[in-house]
């Protein structure tokens, strides 16, 4: 009877973790690579500085998500149409496998991002991206800091 007890509570303390370990898993929060700052610019007798990262997180159907920001450093200030723009790739164990194409800003705005969402079996996933910077006569670009590798796919 004793030995039925701990077979029991045993098996309601695995299930428990399991259904905790999941739920983990499911609900984790996006990994972010290191943030990457660029010169400043000035266009047009405008200063711009602008804060660069990637991230890699899961969506709700267990699909990995890249996505490559940037954003205006001085916040009070938006940036014209086409002055910002953004890439994003996904890598799985270390090869890429997707990448989003190049996008601008449409309007005036202070940030932009680059979204690719996709999987490709289960494997350790991560993001890394570059971003575009106008700078009056043409665009820099500035390659983002590849984020840490997150578990997912199925």
């Amino acid at each position: 009877m004793f030995s039925k007890k701990i077979k029991q509570v045993t098996g309601v303390l695995m299930a428990g973790f399991l259904i905790g370990v999941t739920a983990t898993l499911a609900s984790a929060a996006p990994l972010r690579g290191p943030f990457i700052n660029t010169p400043t610019y000035v266009v047009n007798n405008q200063y711009y500085r602008y804060t660069a990262w990637s991230e890699i997180d899961r969506t709700a159907a267990n699909n990995m998500k890249s996505q490559t920001y940037i954003n205006n450093q001085v916040e009070w200030e938006a940036v014209p149409a086409g002055y910002i723009g953004a890439q994003t790739a996904l890598y799985k164990d270390g090869a890429l496998v997707a990448s989003s194409s190049p996008s601008y800003t449409d309007f005036p705005t202070y940030a932009h991002v680059a979204t690719e969402i996709n999987t490709y079996g289960y494997g350790n996933y991560s993001a890394k991206g570059v971003v575009y910077v106008y700078k009056g006569n043409g665009y820099d670009s500035f390659i983002t800091n590849q984020t840490p590798a997150m578990a997912g796919g199925f």
